[in-house]
């Protein structure tokens, strides 16, 4: 009698722990199901909130004009600057067309010519890049071996655009 009660008791001990290991199992798949969903609500929201900042009107567009030495910046349409630039000089060219940024750099420092120190640094077509400078007399004629030069003030103006809105959604549109 006492075997048949001990087996009995082992038996009920077994399969109450198995029912706690099952319970613990369910709460532990509920408890991941809920921060799978948490998780993607917290994506969903940050989607929100960046569609906000790079929406149609969060649209950075640089426009440079070479026969003008000027640039224009814009969001979505709207005209937010316009500035004075130096683009190649005589001998040397900047390429024209429609770019995305493809590099934004706080500074660089040239490895073509001298180690020049190219402060706000947008790369845009390879070595090509729109970057301050100390040489702001020259702001406003072909200067350059290529890049477009801005005073350092508007540059980084530029710059801090396209880190808060996103390089992929920074164009560089430069016509003759």
């Amino acid at each position: 009698m006492k075997k048949k009660k001990l087996a009995e008791n082992k038996r009920l001990q077994k399969k109450k722990k198995l029912a706690k290991k099952k319970k613990l199992e369910k709460k532990r798949l509920a408890k991941k199901k809920k921060d799978a969903k948490a998780k993607k609500l917290k994506k969903k929201k940050l989607a929100k909130k960046r569609e906000k900042i790079t929406g149609k009107k969060g649209h950075i567009t640089a426009r440079v004009d070479i026969s003008q030495q000027r640039m224009n910046v814009y969001r979505g349409k709207k005209l937010l600057h316009t500035w004075k630039v130096s683009t190649a000089r005589k001998g040397h060219r900047t390429p024209t067309g429609n770019f995305k940024a493809q590099v934004v750099k706080k500074m660089h420092y040239s490895s073509l010519y001298n180690n020049s120190p190219m402060p706000y640094t947008i790369f845009y077509d390879g070595n090509y890049a729109i970057h301050g400078t100390k040489s702001t007399r020259k702001l406003g004629r072909p200067a350059s071996h290529g890049c477009v030069r801005l005073h350092t003030n508007n540059a980084k103006k530029l710059y801090k655009l396209a880190r808060k809105y996103g390089r992929k959604n920074m164009s560089i549109k430069i016509v003759r």
